[in-house]
């Protein structure tokens, strides 16, 4: 027979009612199956009688399998795959009989041997077929046996070095949470601490387009961990912040500024850039509207605006 299939295994998923299970490639004898039943992730190798009996043996077709111990467990795995010896045993002798069957048999297990070593091949671990092999070497480490040991890609990018254990992974992930939380916790003590106020709802702080929010115009600080600023354009009209940064720099990661607009006449627009990243341009047109900021090292960053 010719083999039309290059199959050489069937997977099941057992749902508490079946017992018998079809293996659907041809096996020359019963012990040239494998079967592996997995339970909860715990993979276990069956044993031919002891485990499973087969049947089908010699068939194109194939045959069945069915399970000594009765019907396989609800959401339980099994997998039947050819196992065949990688041994030649039929001999061919100098001006012998030539019996056509015994030849194809033989050409058959070759072939079978091949599709079981391919379908192994298929399920390792293997270099992309862009990378020649010539430019990493996926050889374990000689150290690999170390407990609790990872693998890493090396320095140069062209092989496998051993990487921190599972506990050094552990506690650094312990210590980052621990990290985190006290900066977390410094961050909600700066929020906390009291606001520093420039100008007044009656007399508000008028900004320039070419000079916008400074310091240096008592305007804001640079130190203070929350600030409130009442602000108004230099109009009347809209005064479109033009120079950059349109706010001074922050020196502390979370400072927050609360500008409040005071004037229905004289606004103010702030646009995305220029040292501030905003959900697109912000104009302040009316007494109350307001526009909250937080630095975050680099830029002065919109939190919320009301207008």
């Amino acid at each position: 027979m010719s083999l039309s299939s290059a199959n050489n295994r069937n997977d099941y998923v057992g749902n508490g009612a079946t017992s018998v299970y079809s293996y659907t490639f041809k096996i020359f004898t019963t012990s040239q199956l494998r079967v592996t039943r997995s339970v909860a992730g715990v993979e276990t190798v069956l044993a031919l009688t002891t485990d499973y009996t087969v049947s089908g043996a010699g068939a194109a077709a194939g045959g069945s399998i069915t399970l000594v111990a009765g019907n396989l467990a609800n959401g339980a795995l099994l997998t039947i795959q050819r196992n065949i010896s990688i041994l030649q045993e039929t001999e061919f002798r100098n001006l012998g009989d030539f019996y056509p069957e015994s030849h194809e048999n033989q050409f058959d297990l070759t072939t079978m041997v091949q599709q079981m070593e391919k379908e192994r091949v298929d399920r390792a671990v293997k270099l992309p077929n862009t990378i020649p092999a010539s430019a990493f070497d996926p050889t374990l480490p000689t150290d690999i046996e170390t407990a609790g040991c990872t693998i890493i890609v090396n320095p140069g990018a062209d092989g496998f070095i051993l990487g921190p254990t599972a506990t050094a992974i552990s506690g650094a992930q312990a210590s980052a949470v621990a990290a985190a939380a006290s900066a977390s916790a410094a961050a909600t003590s700066a929020a906390q601490a009291i606001r520093t106020v420039f100008g007044t709802a009656g007399a508000p702080r008028t900004i320039v387009a070419a000079t916008g929010i400074t310091a240096a115009a008592s305007h804001m600080s640079t130190t203070a961990n929350r600030q409130v600023i009442f602000v108004q354009g230099d109009g009347p009209g809209i005064t479109d912040i033009s120079i950059s940064p349109q706010i001074e720099a922050g020196t502390i990661v979370g400072q927050e500024m609360l500008l409040i607009q005071r004037s229905d006449t004289a606004q103010l627009k702030f646009d995305d850039g220029s040292g501030l990243l905003l959900n697109g341009s912000c104009t302040l047109e009316a007494v109350g509207q307001s526009l909250t900021l937080f630095w975050d090292g680099s830029v002065w960053c919109e939190e919320s605006r009301n207008n």
